[in-house]
């Protein structure tokens, strides 16, 4: 009797034992799991992202051209017969203004032997120099109409390519047909190109800046806030992101303009300065609003 009590309370201590074993090494295995679980999502905060308000507006188009200063007029003169040039008048040199406002640009050397037809010097009208700029129909279409530009002598920048410097032009005419490319040219023209403070010279290569009609339902945003894939990124009030295609405009030096949709228009929104290539639509986010130093800078 004593040996079954004995042996009763052993059995009683080893599943105690037991019991406190497997307490132990559940709740050593629930704490490993717990660690190696991921944090619950509304425990995470949502990333910061420097935001810019803007609301949609009018701005002015800026279009830019290129093209090459010609003179207004040129004349060649051609030799009658095959003869040498054995003497040379003294105002009969290269550079020399041989009338009013004509200039004589090039010629052949003294001894050199002429054939019948063939070009010995070529005179330019240097009282106005023009360029042609070849433009698509979609600059065209930020342009006011044909009879404003040039009514109005509509005032143009150009600005030479290499060196930067400036000149102040104006829309003299507009030509009436296509080039090879489907492009039709304004021309623009500078008075007295050798009378300013800086020569204009014919044959320079300039860029040509014009400001263009006002468009409606524009943004003027940073250009680093067009995505890699042409999107503009934006939150919307409960921090969920959202994007659209963009169609830029134009641009110039400060920022890009682009066409807002018809849902964005009436309301300002936060558009985001930097996006990235991993935001998702619906993605929330921690909206930070910087000011017009930040997008300046």
């Amino acid at each position: 009797m004593i040996r079954q009590r004995a042996l009763l309370l052993l059995l009683i201590c080893v599943l105690g034992f037991a019991a406190v074993v497997a307490g132990y090494l559940l709740h050593a295995i629930r704490s490993d799991v717990e660690r190696a679980l991921p944090a619950s999502p509304s425990l995470i905060s949502p990333p910061s992202v420097a935001v810019l308000h803007v609301a949609a507006a009018r701005h002015k188009a800026r279009v830019k051209g290129y093209g090459e200063v010609r003179s207004r007029d040129a004349l060649t003169l051609v030799a009658q017969v095959s003869d040498q040039m054995s003497e040379l008048a003294k105002d009969f040199e290269t550079g020399h203004e041989v009338a009013q406002a004509t200039l004589l640009a090039r010629q052949e050397a003294l001894g050199s032997y002429d054939q019948a037809g063939s070009e010995i010097a070529a005179f330019y009208r240097i009282d106005r120099v023009e360029v042609a700029v070849p433009l698509s129909p979609s600059a065209w279409g930020k342009l006011p109409n044909d009879l404003a530009l040039t009514e109005a002598r509509w005032p143009v920048e150009l600005i030479e390519v290499e060196t930067g410097e400036r000149w102040l032009g104006y829309v003299q005419r507009i030509e009436c047909q296509l080039d090879e490319t489907r492009e039709r040219s304004l021309i623009v023209a500078i008075d007295r190109p050798l009378e300013r403070s800086l020569d204009l010279l014919p044959g320079t290569f300039v860029e040509v800046n014009l400001t263009g009609r006002s468009m409606p339902g524009v943004w003027k945003i940073p250009a680093a806030s067009l995505s890699q894939h042409g999107e503009v990124w934006y939150v919307h009030k409960d921090g969920t992101l959202d994007s659209f295609a963009a169609q830029v405009l134009f641009v110039d030096e400060e920022a890009i303009y682009v066409s807002v949709p018809e849902h964005l228009v009436d309301a300002p929104q936060q558009v985001i300065m930097r996006p990235l290539n991993s935001y998702r639509p619906g993605m929330t986010v921690n909206a930070l609003e910087v000011g017009a130093d930040a997008f300046n800078g």
